[in-house]
């Protein structure tokens, strides 16, 4: 490891990623480009599955205990994804600038920008982005998964109503199949009425992080810009819809 890394972030790393994977592993450089929020989110969902008590081998544990171990593991899954988000990993693998993880992923990744007109089908204000040649087709697939990243879980808004607890959480990414979504596996599985499950599609709509901070952010475009980017991507949609 490089000179001048903060020995307190690493030891808070290691410590979070022991109760996340079972193991004592030493941050390094070979480990902490495989730390993506998919491998973290991966492995809490193992784990949290593992403390679950449906789950054979944890019936004989006490249910405050289980509790107790679960929660701890949800903090530090919380925490993990708090510093990939906040460039802690990256510094890790870099002394001389605050790269982010995707950089240190995907050096020199090829620019990608549609060339030609914009189809005649209703657009995302990414997608709008991209077809309008603002951006190119990684910044489009970055700022998708940034906005995924920020999105509130349904879960834990459920929780935060009183609609659903952690262990009715726990059941259904247990149950719910492949591919299948939270709110539509909570309601199929009777954990959430119809209207339940609208009201917290929308609560995540509202506290969800548009997409356009994202481009803000990065400097991709300026805070005048982005009005007249969105009005024109309404004019297109209105176009679109009204059939001209």
């Amino acid at each position: 490891m490089k000179q001048g890394l903060q020995a307190e972030t690493i030891r808070r790393i290691e410590r979070n990623l022991s109760l996340l994977l079972d193991k004592s592993p030493t941050v390094s450089r070979q480990l902490l480009p495989m730390l993506t929020p998919a491998s973290l989110k991966k492995a809490y969902y193992r784990k949290a599955r593992a403390l679950h008590p449906d789950t054979a081998d944890q019936r004989e544990c006490q249910t405050q205990e289980r509790t107790r171990l679960f929660i701890e593991v949800k903090d530090a899954y919380d925490e993990l994804l708090i510093a990939w988000n906040a460039g802690e990993f990256a510094s890790l693998l870099s002394t001389n600038q605050r790269a982010t993880h995707k950089q240190s992923e995907m050096p020199g990744k090829t620019r990608i920008f549609h060339r030609g007109s914009l189809p005649s089908m209703e657009l995302r204000f990414g997608q709008f982005l991209y077809y309008s040649g603002t951006i190119d087709w990684h910044t489009l697939i970055d700022s998708v998964s940034w906005q995924l990243r920020e999105r509130p879980k349904i879960g834990d808004l459920a929780i935060e109503t009183g609609y659903l607890d952690t262990w009715d959480v726990m059941a259904i990414i247990c149950k719910k199949g492949s591919g299948e979504l939270f709110g539509d596996a909570a309601l199929r599985l009777g954990y959430l009425t119809a209207y339940e499950r609208i009201v917290l599609l929308g609560r995540q709509r509202l506290l969800g992080m548009p997409i356009g901070t994202y481009y803000i952010r990065n400097g991709h475009i300026d805070e005048k810009e982005i009005e007249g980017q969105l009005f024109s991507q309404r004019r297109h949609n209105y176009r679109v819809r009204s059939g001209w």
